[in-house]
């Protein structure tokens, strides 16, 4: 069946297709799992953090950044009752870099040939540079209990001293957006970013207690040319793909 998608996502992609291509320049791999050897982004505390790629939008050109990749099942979220519903599981999900450096329209789309898939991300400003990458196991994927769940790998901010004595920092990287479909296995969604970098998570969402396969997704970071009609539709575009039953 052909997918049901909102005049306003048929109105983006009529603009997007229309546009002329422009490079976004990526870096692959931005980190080092392993710690051996040269590290792109190793920070005040010599340690890499969880971004498989870095992508550098330099203008506001209409630009695709097309990435395949396998995350874990509920690293957007446990549908399980119990679990908190604000939770993502950091390292099963894909974590990238986004460097904007003309303000413009920014389009995150996520497709799974995987019926199962129910994709999910959210954005923060900022790159993750003094972090504790080994306690990056949550994170807020809509922008709530966000220093609760981030706090753990998130040394970002300002610096503090815990009730123990042991120095460390608040979070630094700050809630921007996020996009999730609880129905169906894609998602388009649209909004405004100033010049900066971002840190964007992406996962799925699924029942830990099911045991589900991990799903593949194919993820689309776009920086659309700056038009009349994009702008009209601001950051309020969201739009699900689902099939008819």
């Amino acid at each position: 069946m052909k997918p049901n998608i909102t005049l306003a996502s048929a109105l983006l992609l009529a603009i997007v297709a229309s546009s002329a291509h422009a490079a976004i320049n990526v870096i692959t791999p931005y980190s080092n799992p392993l710690n051996t050897g040269p590290m792109t982004n190793p920070g005040p505390d010599g340690v890499d953090f969880l971004y498989d790629a870095k992508g550098t939008a330099t203008d506001a050109s209409y630009a695709e950044w097309n990435i395949t990749t396998t995350v874990g099942a509920w690293s957007y979220k446990d549908l399980r009752l119990s679990a908190n519903p604000n939770r993502g599981w950091g390292h099963t999900a894909g974590w990238y870099l986004f460097e904007v450096q003309v303000a413009t329209q920014f389009i995150v789309t996520i497709e799974s040939p995987d019926a199962y898939a129910l994709p999910g991300f959210v954005i923060y400003a900022g790159e993750s540079l003094n972090d504790d990458r080994g306690s990056a196991h949550t994170f807020s994927n809509n922008g709530l209990d966000l220093f609760t769940l981030n706090d753990p790998w998130d040394d970002n901010g300002a610096a503090k001293i815990t009730p123990s004595g042991s120095n460390t920092n608040d979070p630094g990287l700050t809630y921007v957006n996020h996009g999730y479909n609880p129905s169906g296995n894609s998602l388009l969604k649209g909004m405004f970013l100033q010049p900066g970098l971002y840190t964007i998570a992406v996962g799925n969402a699924a029942n830990s207690s099911a045991t589900p396969a991990d799903p593949t997704f194919n993820i689309t970071f776009a920086v659309p040319e700056p038009s009349t009609a994009l702008l009209a539709l601001g950051g309020g575009l969201l739009a699900f793909r689902r099939r008819r039953r």
